[in-house]
């Protein structure tokens, strides 16, 4: 097993993955000094099952980590359809008012 941090994994990632799938060795990614990821070489039947377990929307990844396809937050309720008296509140037009004879300016004479 080797370790490498992210910054010297970066320009060298083809490099490595042609590392791990030469010699099967695993390599440690660090971040800030702590292990963050691990490559590893997949075989095509470890990978044929993941891609099995992944049908079923939760896929077992080394390690015990698991993804989900849940959301994190759920939608919010939906709105409740207005009622038909408000809708006619909201898309009744509305009556204009003539500014003749209420002291408004009109076109007469000056």
């Amino acid at each position: 097993m080797k370790f490498i941090t992210v910054t010297e994994l970066r320009p060298r990632l083809l490099e490595i993955v042609s590392e791990i799938e030469a010699t099967k060795e695993q390599f440690v990614v660090t971040k800030n000094g702590k292990p963050v990821v691990l490559i590893q070489f997949v075989t095509d039947e470890a990978f044929a099952g993941l891609k099995a377990s992944t049908s079923e929307a939760k896929a077992t990844i080394a390690g015990g980590i698991t993804y989900d396809k849940t959301p994190a937050v759920p939608a919010p309720p939906p709105e409740p359809e207005p009622k038909k008296d408000e809708m006619d509140k909201l898309y009744s037009p509305k009556k204009a008012e003539s500014s003749e004879g209420k002291g408004g300016k009109g076109h007469g004479k000056k």
